[in-house]
């Protein structure tokens, strides 16, 4: 809640930071060390992931204070191509459920060599429940 990750290519490659929220200008910490894209924060918000150069998921614990303390960089799982689409897509292809364990989007192909697009549909339950009660 107090803590903004994100990655920025201001050091000529794209590396993961940290800025205090919402004073974004009282500091900047940087949290990768050879390159990082795509941060999420843990459930608890006591540990960043990251994905680094070598398409590895990554985690860091962050011990928050005035200025955050991070922990050692530990490499949980590699990424295949199926499971991560590149930077230059501009998310993050990974969440956390609330019982830890980690969510991925990945490609799936319909058998011509096209991927297929990932559809996401929220509220698909209310909807239907919605329509069934006004039989």
């Amino acid at each position: 809640g107090r803590w903004l990750a994100y990655e920025s290519n201001e050091t000529g490659r794209t590396e993961v930071f940290l800025r205090p929220f919402p004073s974004t200008s009282a500091g900047k910490w940087q949290v990768s060390t050879d390159g990082g894209v795509a941060p999420l924060w843990s459930r608890n918000g006591r540990e960043l992931f990251y994905v680094n150069a070598d398409r590895r998921l990554t985690a860091v614990a962050v011990t928050p204070g005035a200025e955050p303390r991070l922990g050692e960089h530990v490499t949980l799982f590699p990424l295949s191509e199926r499971h991560y689409l590149g930077q230059a897509e501009f998310y993050t292809p990974f969440d956390v459920a609330p019982d830890g364990r980690f969510l991925m989007a990945r490609l799936v192909s319909h058998g011509t060599g096209e991927d297929l697009p990932l559809v996401v549909v929220e509220g698909m339950l209310t909807e239907l429940e919605r329509k069934a009660g006004s039989r």
